[in-house]
């Protein structure tokens, strides 16, 4: 029920300036490339735009000094969405050629009115390989791989903040987030916002990890 809501009253009115649609959800199957995670990542599922607004309110990052980074971007929704906020940067990425393709037409016919971030782009890669932006990093990821995959995501994410980055990640629908929950280097933290704790039709968990969050005991 809720997320027929957001569907019929948020996305779609959202909708109107996509050159392709990115509502509903796209699966992998039919797609032949060749990439050695190609087996591990998940289909397309659209973030609803108003869950992503929530968050971001929720957590009012330092927007010119943060990067923020969709893991499996998809058709572009979440990136472009993000973009309306003054990100330092707006990153998406995505393993599937033809999801890619369709992001990247998205963000040539997206208005640059809607955009109060200057650098949006998107990679054509697998998470793990993929170059991510220095400084502190705002990562959404909407259950986008196996369990698997996530554990090496997550080691690759422990590795940046022992290094020194500053990360937040938002893990939407979290069906593999024992890595998160059970390594020493992330911390939940809780969510206050009422509109994302009663009205998201999926779960959200957000974890922070880098020299300014201590450590799980």
């Amino acid at each position: 029920m809720l997320l027929f809501a957001h569907r019929l009253f948020g996305d779609r009115a959202g909708g109107r300036n996509e050159f392709i649609s990115t509502a509903g959800f796209t699966g992998l199957g039919g797609e032949a490339f060749d990439d050695p995670d190609r087996a591990s990542a998940y289909g397309y599922r659209a973030t609803p735009r108003a869950l992503l607004g929530w968050v971001l309110d929720e957590l009012n990052p330092d927007y010119e000094r943060t990067s923020f980074v969709d893991f499996g971007a998809g058709k572009g929704r979440v990136v472009l969405e993000a973009a309306r906020r003054p990100f330092m940067r707006c990153l998406g990425i995505e393993i599937s050629p033809s999801l890619h393709e369709d992001a990247e037409q998205n963000l040539m016919h997206w208005p640059r009115s809607h955009m109060a971030c200057r650098e949006v782009d998107y990679v054509r890669d697998s998470i793990l390989r993929a170059k991510l932006p220095d400084g502190p990093l705002v990562i959404w990821m909407f259950n986008p791989a196996t369990d698997r995959f996530i554990l090496r995501v997550a080691a690759r994410l422990a590795e940046r903040a022992t290094a020194g980055q500053q990360i937040t990640l938002v893990y939407v629908d979290p069906r593999h987030d024992m890595p998160f929950r059970q390594a020493p280097f992330f911390r939940a933290r809780g969510i206050k916002d009422w509109r994302i704790r009663l009205l998201s039709p999926y779960r959200v968990r957000i974890w922070q990890a880098g020299p300014q969050i201590s450590p799980q005991s």
